[in-house]
Formats: structure tokens, C-alpha cells, sequence
């Protein structure tokens, strides 16, 4: 028998109903709405707010890995992001999380990349080294704090740290002032959530975009043990054993939709593993709980990996360079304090990963890692990407130096934030709310190769 709608659903009506979902460990909704006119939680109307920002829909036209192939069928940044907001969602869903949470946190994750992915990231990174440094998570909760839009700590934190920059050290209040977020702590396992959704979908997307193109051909006939690697990998991080053997025998038996599917499963069951075992600990608070216990793992990890005997030798270095005079020594000591610290920041990217309580089993961590590094290897490093990566480096180099050398080039409502003391951190703003085409079209109009272009 069907049952009759009697009633408008309201918001705080259906946040107590979503509560009723939400475990103890998961955050729940407030019930505290000041104005209840809408039929949507508060997350999702802040989830809503980030959709529709200018910069979202630019996301359509930003380059994920590599740009645009001839059938046009290739993943941009957005189709990542709602790539990772669909995974995100399914593994809330499994753990008892809160659903709209993950789903404004994975929106807004990358809304503040630069075009021409990674490459231009690094690019501004380094010229912005000495003044507070480029990281696009950083750079997310920038640009949306600029665009005046009410979001919850929750959400911005969960922004945040959805990437080990910031934890690990690449972050400077230069760039934005996240202090009020604690980004030297892991977040919420909603937070957590979200990092791995972001990891997963760019292992079984570079896996396809990989696979499915002359790229992989092309290194298969240079690397004769490209395949085999796979294979090995892939059948151990699919654990049904027919498919697993199947994969073993020959690798054209191998379908993605077999990989997102155990790699999630064995996510969620180490995952619920790990938040039983909280049920152990005596903190003020389940989200107290949370933070520390996971700050515990990573330490631990830290330790694991060497850090101490690291830290130790940059102090080691640096006694040796307040009793030299020589400047060539000078010199070489500091490199090799900048070469520790790089270590140093590696160390606290993989005792993040191996840390959160928002898991794999260890084991199969290992499996995971294994295939990243194999499409490290072949695919971000193979010529087609480098290619890829070389003309986004020239073009953003051209723009950043043309826009600093010459700020009155740049559009007048850029023009008015502009004072002595911030050109660059503006220039880098601005070159990062750009989309793949409107960079192109700018630097083809600078170097008098295109028309006039309005900007």
C-alpha cells in the first residue's frame, strides 16, 4: 500500500532524520537552523553554495593530468570532483558518516587549482617559496572565504586537509591564515574520508586514462616488465580469487569497475576495524577521541620511517654550520639541510596516509602504493605527460612574469588589490582562477600570436 506525502519535510525535521543515521563517531547535524525555509540540511545548502560559485563551473575547464584528448574523452577537474563526491558519499554512507558533510568538503576540495593541473601548482609553489608558498587546498578555502560564503569550520577544515601539503609543512599564513582549522591536526573521519575518495579516484582514473591510450602501448614496448608488474598488483588488490586468477593469466580480464569495487570494500572493513577500537579510549569527546587517536598512528608511523634519525642530522648540520666560516661550506650545508627537510616533509606525507583512522589494511596499503608508484612511473612520468606538463609550466611562467614585471596589464579589478607588498600573491590568485583555455588565450594575445582577447 502506498503511503501518502502529508507534510512538507523541512530542514531541521530531516537533519534529526540523518542523525538517526549518523554513528557516534560521525558529526552530527546542529538541529539549529536559524532559518528553517528550505528542504535541505544545513551541509547540503553549503554544499549548494559551493556549486554554484564561478569557480566550480571553471573547474569543466582545468586539466586533471593531461589535456584534452582528440575524442574528448578524458577527465578534467571536474569530472574528477564529482568523481570523488560520489566515492566520498558511498563510503559515509558504509560507515554510519555524515553523507552532506563529505559531499561539500569533496565539492569545494579543488575549486581552488590552478589550470593545467599539478604542473602550473608547482610552478607557483616555487616562485611564491619565499612568501608563504602555493597549495591548492590552501587555496580552496581562500577563494571561497573570499567569495563571503558562509560554510561551516567543518567543511573548510575537511577543504583543508583533504592533502598532506598541509600537514606536512608546505603552508604558510602568507598564503591564507588557517590557523583557526589546526592544520598541524588530522581531521574529522568525515575529513578523512574525503583524503582517501581524492586518492582513490585519481588511482582508478589514471589507471583508465593509462590503459586505454597510446601510453601505455608505448611503454609496454619499451618496459617488458610493465605488464607483468600490473598484473602482479592488480590481482592482489582484487581479492575475489577467480578474478584475481583471471587477472594473473591474462591482464584484458581486468575491469576497473572490479577495482573501485574491492578497493573500497577493503577501505571499509579495515576502516570499521579501526573505529571499533576507538571504543578503547577515554577521551572528552568522540571527536577528541578521533583527532588524538589518529595523531597517535601517525606519530607512530613518523617514528617507524625514520624521522627522528632525520631531524636529527639537520641538527647535526646545523652545528656545523655555526662553527664554519667558509661560505662554499655554508653553502653546501644549507643544501643539505634543504635536501633533509624534503625527506623530512616525504616521511610526513606517507606516516599521514598509513596513519588516519580511515584506512586500508596495511598489507593491502602496500598493494595500493605499489600500483600509485607504477603509474607515477609510466604515466605522470611518461613523454605524452611531461609534454603536457612542459607547455603548462611556459605558459604560466610567461603569464606570472609578464603580470609582476607589468601589473598594468592585468584587469582593473585585479589592478585595485594590488599594493607593493602583495603583487605576486594577487598575480597568483589570479593565474589560479584561470581555466586551461583563458591561460592559452591570454599568453597567445601576450606573445602577439593570437588576437586581441578580452580579459
Amino acid at each position: 500500500m502506498t503511503k501518502n506525502i502529508n507534510h512538507i519535510v523541512k530542514s531541521v525535521e530531516l537533519e534529526d532524520r540523518e542523525n538517526n543515521y549518523i554513528s557516534e563517531w560521525g558529526i552530527k547535524h546542529e538541529l539549529n537552523l536559524p532559518v528553517d525555509e528550505t528542504n535541505r540540511t544545513e551541509f547540503r545548502r553549503q554544499r549548494d553554495r559551493i556549486l554554484y560559485t564561478g569557480g566550480f563551473r571553471r573547474l569543466q575547464d582545468k586539466t586533471q593530468v593531461i589535456a584534452a584528448t582528440k575524442n574528448g574523452d578524458h577527465r578534467t577537474r571536474l569530472t574528477h570532483t564529482l568523481e570523488v563526491e560520489q566515492i566520498s558519499i558511498s563510503i559515509a554512507d558504509a560507515l554510519s558518516l555524515n553523507r552532506d558533510l563529505v559531499s561539500a568538503i569533496a565539492l569545494g576540495h579543488d575549486i581552488g587549482h590552478t589550470p593545467f593541473g599539478h604542473a602550473a601548482e608547482r610552478f607557483l609553489n616555487d616562485k611564491l617559496f619565499k612568501n608563504g608558498g602555493f597549495s591548492h587546498a590552501v587555496q580552496s578555502v581562500r577563494y571561497l572565504s573570499s567569495k563571503k560564503i558562509e560554510l561551516s569550520p567543518l567543511v573548510c577544515e575537511g577543504i583543508l586537509k583533504h592533502d598532506t601539503d598541509v600537514y606536512a609543512g608546505n603552508y604558510n599564513i602568507e598564503q591564507y591564515d588557517c590557523s583557526r582549522y589546526n592544520p598541524e591536526n588530522p581531521g574529522s573521519l568525515e575529513s578523512q574520508v574525503v583524503y582517501w575518495a581524492d586518492k582513490l579516484a585519481y588511482l582508478t582514473h589514471d589507471f583508465e586514462d593509462f590503459y586505454h591510450t597510446n601510453i601505455y602501448e608505448n611503454a609496454k614496448k619499451r618496459y617488458s616488465s610493465l605488464e607483468y608488474d600490473l598484473k602482479s598488483v592488480l590481482s592482489s588488490l582484487i581479492t575475489e580469487g577467480k578474478k584475481s586468477e583471471q587477472i594473473k593469466e591474462n591482464i584484458s580480464n581486468f575491469k576497473t569497475r572490479d577495482l573501485i569495487r574491492n578497493v573500497l570494500y577493503n577501505l571499509v572493513k579495515a576502516s570499521i576495524n579501526n573505529i571499533n577500537n576507538l571504543e578503547m579510549c577515554d577521551y572528552e569527546s568522540n571527536q577528541d577521541t578521533i583527532i588524538k587517536e589518529t595523531k597517535k598512528r601517525i606519530k607512530k608511523k613518523e617514528n617507524e620511517l625514520g624521522i627522528t634519525s632525520v631531524e636529527n642530522k639537520i641538527a647535526e648540520i646545523e652545528k656545523k654550520i655555526k662553527n664554519s666560516i667558509d661560505e662554499k661550506d655554508i653553502k653546501v650545508l644549507n643544501n643539505l639541510i634543504n635536501e633533509r627537510k624534503k625527506e623530512i616533509k616525504r616521511i610526513k606525507k606517507n606516516a599521514f596516509q598509513f596513519g588516519l583512522i580511515i584506512n586500508f589494511e596495511e598489507e593491502y596499503n602496500n598493494f595500493y602504493s605499489k600500483l600509485r608508484d607504477i603509474l607515477n612511473q609510466y604515466y605522470i612520468g611518461s613523454p605524452e605527460v611531461e609534454r603536457s606538463d612542459a607547455k603548462a609550466i611556459k605558459i604560466v611562467k610567461s603569464l606570472y612574469e609578464e603580470f609582476t614585471r607589468n601589473p598594468k596589464i592585468l584587469p582593473l579589478n585585479i589592478q585595485e588589490k594590488i599594493n607593493d607588498k602583495n603583487i605576486k600573491r594577487i598575480v597568483a590568485d589570479y593565474i589560479a582562477s584561470m581555466t586551461d583555455r583563458y591561460a592559452e588565450e591570454i599568453f597567445l594575445n601576450l606573445n602577439s600570436i593570437g588576437s586581441y582577447y578580452q580579459y
